[in-house]
Parts: structure tokens; sequence; C-alpha cells
């Protein structure tokens, strides 16, 4: 008994002192056949305040609504964001897809990047934005 009460304290400890991150930040994005929009109005993915060192990890989740298939050619982050996992299959009408997204935490100070989809969109291609801070 005594030993699971100590493993839930060690854990809540870790978890509200940063040592661990939960993915937590997520973007929903919507296809309605022509483009592909924020649910809310601006495009961005915001990490908020990490520590240094901690796991910056988000997910961009897409949505398509409307009633043709949305094929990614290609995703990619700039500096110091990676995109290791994105949808290579079409993403078919009321089906969704998670894109992950991690930041090299190792970079200390306010975060300001994009990740550009390249879709069958009307334009070719979408920049969310994604922003945040690391700190010591």
């Amino acid at each position: 008994m005594y030993k699971l009460r100590f493993a839930t304290l060690a854990f809540l400890l870790m978890v509200f002192s940063g040592f661990m991150s939960p993915v937590s930040s997520e973007l929903q994005l919507e296809f309605d056949g022509e483009q592909l929009e924020g649910v809310l109005p601006e495009l961005i993915l915001d990490f908020g305040q990490r520590k240094q060192g901690s796991m910056v990890a988000g997910q961009l989740i897409i949505r398509n609504v409307s009633q043709q298939p949305l094929q990614l050619s290609n995703v990619r982050g700039s500096c110091g964001l990676s995109v290791p996992a994105w949808p290579r299959q079409p993403i078919e009408p009321g089906q969704q897809a998670i894109i992950q997204v991690r930041y090299d935490s190792q970079r200390l100070g306010e975060i300001d990047r994009y990740i550009t989809l390249h879709a069958n969109t009307h334009s070719g291609r979408t920049l969310v934005k994604v922003k945040g801070e690391i700190v010591p």
C-alpha cells in the first residue's frame, strides 16, 4: 500500500515539476475541399512555456469534411522543428489523420517557427505558425 502511494506521489511530483511533459499542444484543421483551415481562426500551434531539455511535442489533427480525398505531398518544419510522422496515404472524406511535431528544446528562448503542409488544396500549401518559449 505504501509503495503504491509513494509511486503515485513520485509520478505527480515529476509531472508538476516539468520532468515529464505530456503532449498537450494540438491544433485542429479541417479540409473543406478547397483549403485547410483551422477550427479556431488562427493557424497557431502553441507549445506554451516549456523547460529546457523537456519533451516539446504536439500534433496537428486534420479532418476531411469534404467529399474528396486530401493528399499531403510533403510536410516540413522550419529550423529546430521536426515532423517525424505524417500521413502518406490520402485522407478520405469523413476521416482524420494526425501529424506529429517536435521541437528541439535545447535551444533557449522564444519559439517562432512554421510548418509547411503541401497538399491538393487550392493554394497548394498551408502555413502553420508554431510558437512558445523554452526556459532554463
